[in-house]
């Protein structure tokens, strides 16, 4: 359900409970993050399933804050591809303002091409701002059906600031198709005419040959498309960075790697953000 004021559960954050703690408490809160805390609702660690995510749902969005809320938090539960088509096809009906949907361990795999769809429509939409998707069962076939879904996707408003947390999806690293799967989500919002804030990949099993396959998507996704990738928590040596190192600096983003952070060169990245504005505006 809505966090009020009455319910102060160890795991939820309060939209203004800093007030309380006088102006320099706040500034400081500001400093650290501060615009990352938004009205919510938190149905995380209460086993919910594929047959109980909908009441659930409903019942939190009727309660009180219910419709204030923007951002929606089920991780830790086990609702699986068809409870996630339960949350998507309940956010289409009551039209809630979620900016983010924390869907960490949850049991998703993406196999489901219709659940694809509707979760990528809502990434492009106006409101989707911040998927997560961590510590799922995704593999390589699940990525890429997102990844098309994303890419074939028409009516893209706002996609600028969409973020995507795929960390923890540790069947991605080692394989051929884990690397293509992870070079379509990098070329996907080049496709779909929009972009990525961040992608997380940390602690995906990602080596140095996956490293290649990682260079050649930024590379094909272009100028000014991932604002930043973090691919910490992996198995990625010096060797691996210089191979990015060209791709970075072309495609304007920073990467984050145990070893060091790359950084490209930003000037090109906004230069692409207008020559890519300025094309839709003739479309």
């Amino acid at each position: 359900m809505a966090q009020t004021e009455e319910e102060k559960p160890s795991n939820a954050v309060e939209v203004g409970q800093d007030q309380k703690k006088g102006k320099k408490k706040k500034k400081n809160n500001k400093k650290k993050g501060g615009a990352n805390r938004l009205p919510h609702i938190d149905l995380s660690g209460q086993k919910l399933d594929d047959g109980s995510i909908a009441a659930a749902l409903i019942a939190a969005l009727e309660g009180e804050g219910g419709a204030d809320a923007q951002e929606l938090r089920l991780a830790t539960n086990r609702i699986g591809d068809s409870g996630l088509l339960e949350v998507l096809a309940i956010l289409d009906e009551k039209k809630p303002t979620f900016l983010r949907l924390k869907l960490a361990s949850n049991q998703i795999t993406l196999s489901n091409d219709l659940l694809c769809s509707r979760l990528s429509a809502w990434m492009n939409s106006r409101v989707g701002r911040q998927l997560d998707l961590a510590s799922n069962r995704v593999e390589a076939a699940g990525l890429s059906n997102l990844a098309k879904a994303l890419e074939g996707e028409e009516g893209v408003e706002e996609g600028r600031n969409a973020s995507i947390n795929l960390s923890g999806l540790n069947q991605l690293g080692g394989s051929p198709g884990g690397r293509l799967a992870i070079s379509a989500i990098l070329r996907s919002a080049k496709r779909r005419q929009g972009s990525f804030r961040s992608i997380e990949l940390r602690g995906c099993n990602l080596d140095d040959a996956d490293v290649k396959g990682i260079a050649t998507g930024l590379l094909l996704a272009g100028q000014g498309v991932v604002d930043e990738l973090d691919l910490t928590n992996n198995c990625i040596s010096q060797e691996g960075i210089n191979l990015l190192r060209p791709a970075v600096a072309r495609s304007g983003c920073t990467v984050k790697t145990d070893v060091e952070t790359v950084e490209g060169d930003k000037n090109v990245a906004v230069i692409s953000e207008f020559e890519r504005k300025r094309h839709a505006g003739e479309q």
